[in-house]
């Protein structure tokens, strides 16, 4: 009545739509070197796709290269990557990336809105009680844990790596990428994700 009888549209409250951030940690040691070419795609293709995704890089450094993945000239981000990442083919400290990133990347942004990704074939150099409770505080810092090793899928894969051990039972969803059917796999898993 006091709107002399026009229809008036009530305000509904929404829920807010929470993108997803992606936090990529990709192991770049000399025992992922054959993976390599499939790892610096998977990286430019998800930096350029998810805008708010990170992406870090570790052996015994760990370096983040989000900015250096934003370049729009393939070349000149591979070789951008090459200057900056120089511990690229070294050893491996899973335990030490994972403290960084607990530290520094995944103190920013919501838990419940971000996915953890781990490419590495989870052999370590470290202690294994490291990256036990490194992977305890980050299990509490983002809603999934998905750890993606190259060679999981083949006939003959075991997880005997301590590291890969140490990280199972924190991990959501553990996935193969080692030939064409795996990676379509992955595609379905990190899509459901």
């Amino acid at each position: 009545m006091r709107h002399g009888m026009d229809m008036v549209e009530l305000a509904r409250v929404q829920r807010r739509v929470r993108k997803t951030r992606l936090v990529l940690l990709c192991d770049v040691s000399g025992s992922m070197d054959a993976f390599n070419p499939f790892l610096l795609q998977l990286m430019l293709g998800i930096q350029k796709e998810l805008k708010n995704a990170r992406t870090v890089v570790f052996s015994t450094a760990v370096t983040e290269i989000t900015s250096v993945l934003r370049r729009r000239s393939v070349q000149h981000t591979l070789q951008q990557v090459g200057e900056t990442v120089r511990h690229w083919s070294g050893g491996t400290d899973i335990g030490g990336a994972l403290t960084r990133l607990n530290r520094s990347v995944l103190r920013e942004g919501s838990a419940r809105s971000t996915v953890a990704v781990i490419i590495s074939d989870g052999y370590d150099s470290g202690r294994t009680e490291v990256i036990e409770r490194e992977m305890r505080a980050l299990r509490r810092r983002v809603r999934t844990v998905v750890w993606i090793n190259p060679m999981y899928g083949a006939a003959s894969f075991e997880p005997r790596a301590q590291g890969m051990k140490a990280a199972l039972p924190y991990i959501d969803h553990f996935l193969p990428a080692y030939n064409a059917q795996s990676l379509q796999v992955l595609v379905r898993e990190l899509a459901r994700v």
